[in-house]
């Protein structure tokens, strides 16, 4: 995959329009995902997981993208980036989960016997009620601007709450 996203990443520039650059990423990338279930040779799943590289490669160039199309949400944050602060924590919980995944991962494919399920799944739990609390405005971090006293929860944090347990 990393080696598809590299090589990927060289070609969405040269597209024309951005929108037809990540669509065609995508399709290629859900290509690349259909064709596992079809090729049985070891080294023919090596181009299914190249095409899955190129979705990749768009997935993460995408807030980037985002941020270049529109910079006016850019601008809208205080310059200190405080008003992100919310966002900076919900990613480091992602940061968080991903860690988790792949250290339960690597665990099982190298018979370490650090992380077993029942830890897996408790830790992923915690982290998961951790933060559902925060964005419920019940846990607060060091890096939250407190502009003194109760922070209204916004729609998307109350809707994003119940998201993050699941």
């Amino acid at each position: 995959q990393a080696v598809g996203s590299i090589i990927w990443a060289a070609f969405i520039p040269k597209f024309k329009s951005l929108r037809t650059a990540y669509i065609v990423s995508l399709l290629i990338g859900a290509a690349g995902f259909a064709s596992v279930f079809f090729i049985h040779n070891q080294w023919l799943l090596f181009v299914s997981y190249l095409l899955v590289g190129a979705a990749w490669a768009a997935m993460l160039a995408l807030p980037f993208t985002l941020f270049a199309l529109f910079p006016g949400l850019l601008k809208k944050a205080p310059r200190h980036l405080g008003g992100l602060s919310a966002l900076k924590v919900v990613l480091g919980f992602v940061e968080l989960y991903f860690s988790l995944k792949f250290l339960s991962v690597a665990d099982l494919a190298y018979g370490w016997h650090i992380l077993d399920r029942e830890t897996f799944l408790c830790l992923w739990i915690a982290l998961s009620l951790i933060l559902s609390a925060y964005l419920l405005g019940w846990v607060r971090f060091p890096v939250d601007d407190d502009e003194g006293g109760d922070r209204k929860v916004g729609t998307l944090r109350f809707l994003t709450a119940p998201a993050a347990l699941s």
